[in-house]
């Protein structure tokens, strides 16, 4: 069995809706944890401006008997399935789903720029790092991820969770919304 660790969010439409029917199709992946969830305002970087509803985010931890690739390619199905559009990078999302760890694996995977290596690799049009690159910047991400494993160690930072919040330069809020038990059974 793998674990992984993987971040959701909400901020179009009815949330809570989406965080439940995901957290549904998760447990059919394998055994799953849910963190509390926590409202937040949604992040964009210096010089983008976008009309957007607050985040309801969490983290979950998953026992899987699935490998990285299937686990990846699950996820964006989930997201597809929950009325994800992809327009453009930080418009406003029914769901998002970000795999955040699996069993501490590094690993890049991406578009090559060369069409000659992206025609011979099967998983050319992935686009994924593990552990997920901005995962120690985000509050979001690691309040509810210290609820569940506190102690879990960043692999290339060398850092737990809880030492990586204590060092977060994120000074966005994040309140929460609700105890798992209150929304997902």
């Amino acid at each position: 069995m793998s674990h992984a660790w993987i971040g959701l969010g909400s901020n179009l439409g009815n949330r809570e809706q989406y965080l439940k029917n995901a957290a549904s199709e998760l447990s059919m992946l394998g055994g799953v944890r849910f963190a509390s969830v926590y409202e937040t305002d949604p992040i964009f970087p210096r010089g983008v401006r976008r009309e957007a509803g607050r985040f309801l985010n969490t983290v979950c931890a998953l026992e899987t008997g699935r490998n990285v690739l299937d686990l990846f390619t699950a996820l964006r199905r989930i997201e597809v399935r929950n009325q994800r559009v992809t327009k453009e990078r930080f418009a406003p999302r029914s769901l998002d789903i970000d795999l955040l760890d699996f069993d501490r694996l590094c690993l890049v995977l991406g578009e090559s720029e060369d069409a000659s290596m992206a025609a011979a690799a099967p998983y050319a049009q992935l686009r994924l790092k593990l552990p997920h690159p901005r995962l120690h910047l985000r509050k979001f991400v690691l309040i509810p991820w210290c609820e569940l494993d506190p102690l879990w160690m960043h692999p290339l930072l060398k850092r737990s969770i809880t030492q990586l919040l204590e060092s977060v330069a994120d000074q966005s809020s994040v309140n929460l919304h609700c105890v798992a038990a209150d929304l997902f059974l």
